[in-house]
């Protein structure tokens, strides 16, 4: 009962504010699933921790760290920053699921990837049913892929759906999910609410970030985020646009400035901390005031 209360609060707060466009961009591919090859495995206990080995920057948040959720719903959690998740009729570990992870690659290049393999459903706890899937994190580009295997599913088992449906949500800042057909789906503000069909072998969903990580403005030409810098910010901050207008929200979605019509502010009032600017085009940045 604890668990699920938990997580009724911790949806409520990640769906509580959506910004007007998504952070990241959703492309879908193809290729031949493997199975990782040499992993390391990650048994033993509900909650499996282990450090990522380089920085990895999600929801505009530079993390160190990730819990991995290995006996329920297969997601990965940055702690209160966002969470990455395979949700709904997923959840369910039987003699044949294994998990682990691999590092491939040389820096600055390497990929951190998670698999879970035969992972069954939770509404049909048999062997026969399950799904192999795996999540990569990218160094350096921040991107972050799904690559789904096999799928052992009998239509029976799920109703007049004839299929399981899954749900993945990213970003705590723009609270987007995946909705529509596993072939094309979209990313919606739409939550626990959406859903895909069950991806077939060989697809991969890729969020790939905007430009390089972590930077506010210092473009030569219109910057893809807010133009505003420094970043990190003392007690002013400058626009490259004194005819654009930002929202200056904290972590919770609460607005703590609004600014526009000039090339410098004073944001005396706001205390050291991080923040996200949005501009009046929707896009949004990490702030950090010193």
């Amino acid at each position: 009962m604890t668990k699920t209360i938990s997580f009724a609060i911790f949806f409520t707060l990640l769906f509580s504010a959506i910004p007007a466009q998504p952070f990241y961009t959703l492309s879908v591919h193809s290729g031949t699933y493997a199975h990782l090859v040499s992993p390391t495995p990650a048994f033993g206990a509900a909650t499996y921790t282990l450090q990522i080995p380089f920085p990895f920057t999600y929801s505009l948040l530079t993390h160190p760290t990730a819990t991995i959720e290995m006996s329920n719903d297969g997601y990965i959690n940055f702690g209160s920053q966002g969470i990455i998740a395979l949700d709904a009729q997923l959840g369910y570990l039987n003699a044949s699921s294994k998990t682990s992870y691999e590092v491939s690659g040389a820096s600055p290049n390497r990929v951190l990837k998670l698999e879970w393999r035969n992972h069954g459903f939770s509404s049909t706890p048999a062997t026969d049913d399950s799904v192999s899937y795996q999540v990569w994190l990218y160094e350096t580009s921040n991107v972050i892929e799904w690559h789904f295997g096999p799928v052992a599913s009998y239509p029976a088992s799920f109703g007049s759906s004839g299929s399981p449906r899954i749900m993945l949500i990213f970003d705590q800042f723009n609270s987007y999910a995946f909705s529509g057909p596993a072939s094309s789906p979209t990313l919606a503000p739409c939550g626990p609410g959406c859903h895909v069909g069950m991806p077939s072998d060989g697809t991969i969903y890729r969020l790939t970030p905007p430009g390089p990580p972590n930077t506010v403005g210092l473009h030569d030409s219109p910057p893809a985020r807010p133009g505003l810098y420094p970043n990190p910010a003392g007690d002013m901050l400058f626009s490259f646009d004194e005819k654009e207008a930002y929202r200056i929200v904290d972590l919770l979605g609460r607005e703590r400035l609004s600014l526009s019509g000039a090339l410098i502010y004073e944001i005396f009032c706001l205390q050291p901390g991080t923040y996200m600017a949005q501009d009046s085009k929707g896009r949004i940045s990490r702030l950090v005031k010193e």
